[in-house]
């Protein structure tokens, strides 16, 4: 485990290693959460606005949305 401190603007770099290994490369989204006292950091992956579904999901106006939703919305969205 790498310890890294906090810049003075509230910013970490993640070491080279761990970007390597989970194919990050700058520019990249990540998703950061917290679960009790730890702090998640994951690679970004669209997710559905409605349900959060990660599979099937497709961009509309800066929106991610999965087919089922855009079902149940009658097809409002198209691609």
């Amino acid at each position: 485990m790498k310890s890294k401190k906090i810049t003075k603007s509230g910013g970490i770099t993640i070491p080279a290693e761990v970007r390597r290994n989970h194919n990050l490369f700058p520019g990249d989204a990540v998703d950061i959460d917290s679960s009790g006292n730890q702090i998640i950091i994951t690679a970004h992956m669209d997710r559905c606005f409605i349900c959060q579904n990660e599979h099937d999901v497709v961009n509309y106006q800066g929106k991610s949305f999965c087919r089922e939703c855009i079902k149940e919305l009658g097809g409002l969205i198209s691609e």
